[in-house]
């Protein structure tokens, strides 16, 4: 069974993000999209990697976005505990 949805946890932004207006804009759209298992460029095996995470509830799920023609990382980390979390950031950050 294909997951659709999971919790984002506690959400937070790096300063990178926030620093640029055009992708601070879109984080509630990117969100959405990463919440609804839309992954956006990440190649097959990584979006099977995702998929696993959320059926067995662990580890975590990667999405990559292109916004103005940057690259934009959204990380949900600790599925399956108490301590889900999500972070919008650039690569760099990484």
């Amino acid at each position: 069974m294909k997951i659709t949805k999971f919790d984002l946890g506690f959400m937070s932004v790096t300063m990178g993000v926030k620093l640029d207006d055009g992708i601070f804009s879109r984080v509630p759209s990117i969100l959405r999209r990463h919440r609804n298992c839309d992954y956006g460029d990440i190649p097959k095996e990584d979006a099977a990697a995702n998929d696993f995470a959320l059926r067995s509830l662990s580890g975590r799920v990667v999405s990559s976005y292109r916004v103005q023609a940057k690259k934009v990382l959204v990380i949900t980390d600790g599925l399956g505990t108490d301590d889900v979390s999500t972070m919008v950031l650039l690569p760099k950050e990484y």
